[in-house]
């Protein structure tokens, strides 16, 4: 039987759809899971054996019959929950050993009637522990006690018990009474148990002490102190060297600060001191006296405590085979009218006394010069600089004035440290022309020419700068006020040449900090270089919903704002309760309610055909979004009947 018209979805609902007859003499149908699993809801009776072959999961089945009976094949069988046991003795025979573990908590715990006055019990060369109170009665033999503890000994005693140690002692907690009887030898200790020893003296014994120090250290060595040879210098002296008793009974040692006390005797005064330097004119007593043999003198000195020495006499020096350096001036007094010849020799050569010099001397004469004149040194011989009293020192720059450098000349930023001329005097200087035309600085490598100043204030020509087919390296920042433009050397239309311009991006692994409207922000790409691009900014989506269950025309979803187009770039749509109906969405002039295929921009159009078990709907993601061809038409929707709907629309305006 052939359903007519065929369903375009190959599904109906069951008022649509053709019926399935299973012939009355059908015994049966066979069901296949094809490897799969066929799950039934309900009860199923089955008639006759079931084999069931071992799986996974959990087979529940319901026992009709009173007992089943149950082997273990030769194995065990495990019960989970409680065995109900009918019709089994209370008491049992046992025949044979019966081996009882240690009773814990998970293998025994029961309790036992004895019927019997007494059961042996041996520990099987082990031991054994009774929980509870044991009474020992006396018998043959001896108790062997061990040391009391919480957990194996906690017995009050009544009577005499006699305590052995076996040869060894026995330590005591706690105070003992003891009454005293006969001859009692006592031991001596510290606070810390040890003994303290003694030794014997004479006829007594005394305790031995120790001598210890501030530190807690046993001072070993004893005896006179330390002695020191006069003159000695010692920045640490061991000891005191020697003490005084100051007032009040103070022990002080002897020191610069702290001198001992003198006593002056009869006859004598205390003098009057004076500090180094003091200004006193007629001094109390007489500070210091010399004697030349006959008569006693007091000794002068200058205002800087020299002590000033007259010679009358001739006085040798004697360098000792070095030299004598003199401070400050050596007057001599010549006694007559008659030179005195000096000759100063350095033991083998004389050097002589030149009055007056000549041009040409060589340089290797050693000359000692009797008057005040200049000599130059023009790398081979001395000659003498000429001057007049008006003009001082005359230098010739030769015909043209000119100054002739040999080597490199290095000219220094201009500071107040290193240039700083004045120019004093008076007459005609001469006056650099103005410059004209180009200036060529030559090839002069190092030269450091400081600071430049480009003045290009009346608006001449560019200043050009050339590398001479090398680099240029600016040090700093290069402020551009009138812009930068940086252009590529091919311009548009004209066949691609030459190397291409870098563009590089920010690696970001998050979203940057977002910048104000119209702000300049750095392209950015992911941690391997990959640029990432989106259509918008997650500000400026726009997102609409809305729900339908009555028939609609031309309806608005979404009102751009004025003069913008609407771009969308995901739709959803779904349908639910059970009627059918077709939904078109398509862009409108406001006011537009009905749709004119061909001429109205349509954006999306499909039926659905829900039912109680079946809610078709729709989902499209764009990547690039459709856009609305003229600004200000909205997204409408319209519907050939009351189907339920749910429409959700994300894009921007733009």
């Amino acid at each position: 039987m052939a359903y007519n018209p065929n369903n375009a979805n190959g599904q109906a609902t069951m008022a649509n759809s053709a019926p399935v007859v299973i012939a009355s003499n059908q015994s049966a149908i066979p069901i296949t899971d094809n490897s799969g699993s066929i799950t039934v809801d309900g009860s199923v009776t089955v008639s006759g054996t079931v084999t069931a072959n071992a799986g996974t999961g959990t087979m529940n089945v319901s026992v009709q019959n009173a007992s089943i009976p149950v082997t273990d094949n030769g194995g065990s069988l495990t019960v989970d929950g409680s065995v109900s046991v009918s019709n089994f003795p209370a008491t049992q025979a046992v025949s044979g050993t019966v081996s009882v573990t240690q009773a814990t908590a998970s293998n025994l715990n029961a309790n036992v009637t004895v019927q019997n006055s007494s059961i042996p019990v041996t520990d099987n060369g082990g031991s054994l522990t009774v929980d509870g109170t044991v009474t020992a009665n006396a018998g043959t033999g001896s108790f062997t006690v061990a040391q009391a503890t919480a957990a194996n000994l906690n017995a009050t005693v009544t009577g005499t018990v006699t305590i052995q140690d076996g040869g060894n002692t026995i330590t005591v907690d706690g105070t003992v009474a003891a009454t005293q009887s006969g001859t009692w030898s006592t031991r001596t200790q510290d606070g810390s148990g040890n003994s303290v020893t003694s030794h014997s003296a004479g006829s007594s014994r005394g305790i031995d002490v120790s001598i210890i120090d501030g530190s807690g250290n046993q001072i070993t060595s004893f005896g006179g102190g330390t002695q020191y040879t006069e003159g000695d210098v010692d920045s640490s002296i061991t000891g005191t060297a020697i003490m005084w008793e100051d007032t009040s009974d103070t022990m002080r040692p002897v020191s610069a600060a702290k001198p001992l006390p003198v006593n002056i005797v009869s006859g004598a005064s205390s003098g009057t001191q004076y500090a180094d330097g003091a200004a006193v004119a007629t001094p109390t007593g007489t500070v210091a006296m010399g004697t030349d043999g006959s008569n006693v003198y007091a000794i002068a000195t200058d205002n800087g405590g020299n002590v000033g020495v007259n010679i009358q006499n001739t006085v040798n020096v004697s360098d000792g085979g070095s030299s004598i350096t003199i401070d400050g001036t050596v007057t001599a007094n010549q006694p007559s009218s008659t030179a005195y010849k000096v000759i100063i020799s350095d033991g083998t050569s004389d050097v002589p006394i030149d009055a007056a010099h000549n041009d040409g001397e060589t340089n290797t004469e050693n000359h000692i010069d009797i008057g005040s004149k200049g000599m130059v040194f023009n790398g081979t011989t001395w000659d003498r600089m000429r001057g007049d009293a008006t003009n001082g020192m005359l230098v010739n720059l030769g015909t043209n004035n000119d100054v002739t450098v040999t080597g490199s000349v290095t000219v220094a930023q201009a500071t107040a440290g290193n240039l700083n001329a004045t120019v004093v005097g008076t007459g005609t200087f001469a006056v650099q022309a103005a410059q004209s035309g180009t200036w060529t600085l030559g090839a002069n490598s190092g030269v450091d020419i400081g600071d430049v100043t480009i003045n290009n204030a009346s608006g001449a020509s560019a200043v050009n700068i050339q590398d001479g087919g090398n680099s240029i390296t600016v040090d700093g920042t290069v402020s551009v006020t009138d812009g930068l433009n940086i252009e590529g050397d091919v311009s548009h239309g004209t066949a691609d040449s030459g190397n291409p311009v870098k563009i590089g991006f920010q690696a970001e692994n998050s979203f940057p900090t977002a910048e104000a409207t119209g702000d300049r922000v750095n392209g950015i790409a992911d941690l391997f270089g990959r640029q990432m691009v989106t259509h918008i900014d997650s500000g400026m989506q726009v997102w609409k919903g809305a729900n339908y269950t009555t028939t609609q025309t031309g309806a608005d979803i979404w009102t751009p704002s004025a003069g913008k187009k609407i771009c969308i770039t995901y739709l959803a749509i779904s349908s639910y309760a059970t009627t059918t109906g077709r939904v078109i969405l398509w862009m409108g002039a406001s006011g537009d309610t009905t749709y004119t295929a061909g001429t109205d921009q349509l954006i999306w159009a499909g039926s659905f055909a829900p039912s109680a078990n079946a809610k078709p709907g729709a989902i499209i993601s764009l990547p690039y979004g459709i856009t609305a061809v003229t600004a200000d038409h909205r997204l409408k929707i319209t519907t050939d009947a009351a189907i339920s709907l749910d429409v959700t629309v994300y894009g921007y305006e733009c």
